[in-house]
């Protein structure tokens, strides 16, 4: 194995994007039918507190460093309600309620924040504070910049870009993908009326026969704020007669069918936590079908299962508090505005869905 996915996307990680700043107003039928009752408005969408596992590949065996690929994943994670709340139509509520799952995966570059960055492009690294060009200098009677660093903003090791104690790790994606599953009715243990043990809905069926895929959205870049994260990206599928809102028109589907220019994006955004706990190895990591393809497509390969390869993965989980999914459906005539200042990794593969 060569170090061919090393540092492919070293670039990316002084990169920002950009999207709307405002959510459209949003309103769910959840039976999709042309005569169903719609929910009260509200502009996005809250998740229950997620816990993504992150996989990053260590392939040249020198630790985690800046640049190196990453892949993020959350299966079956259960949105927990509509904001701002009202006649939300039983979202939520046992025992005949209906609810919405949501599975990702996203890739990208880690990033290893121990002020090595110049995340502001003005030529220093994040942690030459004095920009004199040294870092960390230890002078006695005076003010290093590493003494400011510790004092202002966090504390690291070696600013040399490679993961090291006390470092926080995140990540720049730049692609992937955001399922939204609608499910109902719930399930129970009720036993007493009062819906004693209720331990929440069903699993989710991929299957269909419980659970219909009714969003679908392709990642096409982030943004970090601090400790926030933003995931772009644009829908892509969308169930008839499902998601309205008044910027669309009535039904979005509708809309975004009209011509190609009508356009809905969706940001994932959330607080991060966990960043400082290191990754593993995971010997046990299971490669899934997604990640495969992308690793191929950057390999310039085709069919090969890289389970079976000799790979260093190293994993961790971090907690998503209170993430939130927001749609944005500009007019038409702004979506010429939208862009992003990330390269995306050159002809990735798109998961196909019939």
């Amino acid at each position: 194995m060569t170090n061919k996915f090393n540092k492919i996307v070293s670039a990316l990680v002084l990169c920002g994007a950009t999207t709307f700043a405002s959510a459209s107003n949003l309103q769910i039928d959840p039976t999709h039918t042309p005569s169903g009752t719609l929910t009260t408005v509200f502009d996005s969408i809250t998740a229950d507190d997620i816990t993504p596992l992150s996989a990053y590949f260590d392939l040249d065996s020198n630790g985690i460093t800046t640049g190196d690929l990453v892949f993020d994943s959350a299966y079956g994670q259960q949105f927990g309600g509509l904001n701002p709340t009202g006649n939300d139509l039983d979202f939520n509520i046992a025992p005949t309620g209906w609810t919405l799952f949501v599975d990702y995966e996203f890739y990208g570059a880690a990033i290893v924040n121990d002020g090595s960055l110049d995340s502001n492009g003005d030529g220093f690294a994040d942690a030459d504070m004095n920009k004199n060009g040294t870092i960390g200098d230890i002078i006695f009677g005076t003010t290093t910049d590493l003494e400011l660093w510790n004092q202002g903003i966090k504390n690291f090791g070696n600013a040399d870009g490679i993961l090291d104690v006390n470092e926080e790790l995140a990540a720049q994606f730049t692609g992937g993908y955001i399922n939204v599953f609608l499910d109902a009715p719930y399930t129970t243990s009720e036993t007493d009326g009062a819906f004693s043990g209720y331990d929440g809905i069903g699993a989710r069926d991929l299957a269909g026969t419980d659970s219909e895929l009714v969003m679908h959205f392709d990642v096409s870049g982030s943004a970090l704020d601090g400790l926030s994260i933003q995931i772009f990206s644009e829908l892509t599928m969308l169930v008839d007669n499902f998601l309205y809102s008044d910027q669309a028109g009535g039904d979005i589907l509708d809309y975004m069918n009209e011509s190609t220019q009508n356009k809905a994006y969706g940001t994932f955004f959330s607080e991060l936590t966990g960043l400082e706990t290191p990754p593993e190895t995971d010997s046990g990591y299971v490669i899934s079908t997604f990640q495969n393809a992308v690793l191929n497509n950057l390999s310039g390969t085709a069919n090969i299962d890289y389970n079976d390869e000799d790979l260093t993965v190293r994993t961790r989980e971090t907690t998503l508090k209170s993430a939130n999914l927001q749609i944005d459906v500009p007019e038409p005539g702004s979506i010429a505005l939208f862009g992003l200042a990330l390269i995306g990794f050159a002809g990735a593969a798109r998961r196909k869905f019939s």
